[in-house]
């Protein structure tokens, strides 16, 4: 093995915020980027495997008195770049018990789903003479959203199936306290 490849990485990122004022605070914030590389001097340029072309957060937060605030979370991200290897040739190596893929074809061609996630928190605070009490409820993934984060295939890559990050299909819901002095 040689470190023989090159590559680029370029993008921008915007961030509006609101401070809280009027019991009012959030902000939005954008980035694009783009990561490519070549794994040697005569390989074709390709994007690196973990390439997030698009990212969306926007959070809200809204506190009507000092013992009570709501939250909101959004976020929308592009997928990552995947070599897709269903179907391709393999040759079964007897020693390690298991199928090899043969692909030369081209790297990172495709591309997973673009997920989005919306989260929700509630705070109640008791107020003290040194300290503040606060409990919480978080809501994460609201409208039950998949995220994909990957592709595995059976042991002979004729069959795949989805990856899905932890709390994709049901939401997760958290209940805290935390004490602040």
């Amino acid at each position: 093995y040689e470190n023989g490849g090159s590559g680029h990485v370029y993008g921008a990122e915007l961030l509006i915020r609101h401070q809280m004022t009027d019991n009012f605070f959030g902000w939005l914030s954008y980035s694009y980027s783009v990561a490519r590389r070549k794994d040697g001097p005569d390989e074709e340029e390709r994007y690196f495997d973990n390439d997030m072309t698009h990212n969306l957060k926007a959070v809200v937060n809204y506190k009507p008195s000092r013992y009570w605030s709501f939250g909101l979370r959004y976020e929308y991200a592009t997928g990552k770049p995947y070599t897709d290897l269903l179907n391709v040739e393999t040759i079964y190596d007897v020693d390690s018990d298991d199928y090899r893929p043969i692909y030369g074809g081209p790297i990172n061609e495709e591309r997973l789903n673009p997920h989005h996630q919306l989260d929700l928190r509630i705070d109640k605070y008791w107020l003290f003479n040194h300290f503040i009490l606060s409990t919480y409820l978080d809501v994460r993934n609201v409208l039950q959203n998949k995220n994909v984060t990957g592709i595995e295939y059976n042991e002979d890559y004729t069959d795949s199936e989805e990856t899905l990050s932890v709390g994709s299909e049901v939401p997760l819901i958290f209940v805290g306290i935390k004490i602040d002095f």
